[in-house]
């Protein structure tokens, strides 16, 4: 029984099939990077996240440090809070504004498409066109960090300080003997 083929370069040509194979994995690992390689995309995985309801999705789309602020307590709420909430976008349409002072900060406005949210006291689904909203509520604010785009909105509550309040002298009265 013969275990090589006397054909020349058979055995280069299956080689070459393999390294070809190979160096096309790398490529297309080596192009998609770790994560969203500009602020569009990250608000597109974002949007995706909140539509499938993918908890993890949209927290791993929102800049480190601001998930790291949060309190276990207030994380568990906010996941309970995430999960009831249904929301469909379709057809959106995003422009980009580069921050001209930094580039590793974006502003993410959408543009276009409509929003399906879930109305709670019907039931039912209701859709809006998201041009409808206030430009403040459609623009989202994006920062690179490491090498990767994430969505800079602040989960955790803020801490209010109470005020310095200042004191009155309050005049006592001795007591009658």
């Amino acid at each position: 029984m013969r275990r090589w083929s006397r054909e020349p370069g058979r055995a280069a040509r299956a080689m070459m099939a393999v390294v070809l194979s190979a160096a096309l994995v790398s490529v297309s690992i080596l192009g998609s990077g770790c994560g969203p390689a500009d602020p569009q995309q990250v608000v597109q995985k974002f949007l995706a996240a909140i539509e499938e309801g993918n908890w993890y999705g949209y927290l791993a789309s929102i800049l480190p440090e601001e998930v790291r602020a949060v309190t276990s307590e207030e994380m568990n709420l906010r996941r309970e809070a995430f999960s009831e909430q249904q929301e469909e976008f379709e057809d959106v349409k995003l422009e980009v504004k580069q921050d001209g002072n930094d580039k590793d900060v974006a502003t993410v406005i959408i543009v276009g498409g409509t929003v399906s949210r879930k109305n709670t006291e019907t039931g039912e689904m209701e859709t809006r066109d998201l041009a409808e909203f206030p430009e403040e509520q459609r623009t989202i604010m994006t920062r690179k960090y490491k090498g990767r785009w994430y969505v800079d909105i602040v989960l955790a509550t803020e801490t209010i300080q109470p005020e310095e309040v200042e004191m009155e002298e309050i005049e006592v009265e001795e007591p009658r003997k």
